[in-house]
């Protein structure tokens, strides 16, 4: 049992090593090196994950592969990013079925969200739609136990994107749409910060746009422009936000 013991122990050491070493490699942009030691780090992780079967070492494996998938995507690499992200997923899966914890379930529904966003830009919709209702549906279950906003937000977030989806198939994205709007909505009147204010304001922005009745139009930038205008007395000195409420000033007058 100790020998087992020091055997995992030591393949820990070296699956630290040599993503060190890929790091290292990932940063002087030498791509052949670093994927050589990640790919040993990676069979050292899975090699763990089999022994011990443990949440922690699962999670710490997904986490590696999601780091890559995040760096496959910032240098354009969309299909290494899928292919990250994927190993990342069966890992989530497990964890979150082994613990059935709230953790675990927000990161699975992250993973789903994540791989919802990729097919999206592959032009895979039917894809992009399956994966976003998983984490949908998973969403919801989580914000109904813990009543928590951040997790109003993730649905708020995934009905958005949803609705993206829905848009670029030219099929109905209205629903969507007003799912999130209702749920920013309220999350902005509940908590009245920053960050809900943003994105109750572009929850406004998008009802405006896709609105066909120019009197729904109109509602939808009144009351952005109200907020927009109290944000902007709020904070003066944002030239952005005030540029932004001389659009919208703009928008309502067209429409008159």
């Amino acid at each position: 049992m100790q020998a087992e013991g020091n055997m995992v122990q030591k393949m820990r050491e070296e699956f630290e090593e040599n993503w060190r070493l890929g790091n290292a490699a990932e940063a002087e942009r030498d791509h052949r090196q670093s994927r050589s030691y990640y790919d040993k780090a990676f069979a050292l992780a899975e090699a763990i994950v089999a022994e011990t079967g443990a949440a922690e070492d699962r999670c710490i494996l997904a986490t590696s592969y999601e780091m890559l998938g995040s760096g496959a995507l910032k240098w354009n690499k969309r299909a290494s990013a899928k292919y990250y992200y994927t190993k990342s997923l069966a890992h989530r899966e497990a964890v979150a079925k082994q613990t059935g914890t709230v953790e675990a379930r927000r990161a699975l529904a992250a993973a789903y969200k994540r791989l919802g966003r990729i097919a999206a830009d592959a032009k895979d919709p039917s894809g992009s739609i399956r994966y976003l209702t998983q984490c949908l549906e998973l969403e919801e279950e989580i914000a109904e136990q813990t009543g928590a906003i951040a997790d109003r937000r993730a649905i708020a977030e995934t009905y958005e994107n949803l609705g993206d989806v829905a848009e670029s198939m030219r099929e109905s994205q209205m629903g969507y749409y007003r799912k999130m709007h209702e749920l920013r909505k309220a999350i902005f009147e509940e908590s009245k910060t920053y960050d809900s204010y943003r994105e109750y304001e572009i929850a406004l922005a998008i009802m405006a746009q896709i609105s066909s009745n120019s009197a729904e139009r109109r509602g939808y930038l009144l009351e952005e422009y109200e907020i927009m205008r109290q944000h902007v007395e709020r904070y003066p000195d944002d030239i952005l936000l005030q540029n932004l409420l001389n659009g919208v000033i703009q928008q309502i007058q067209s429409i008159q």
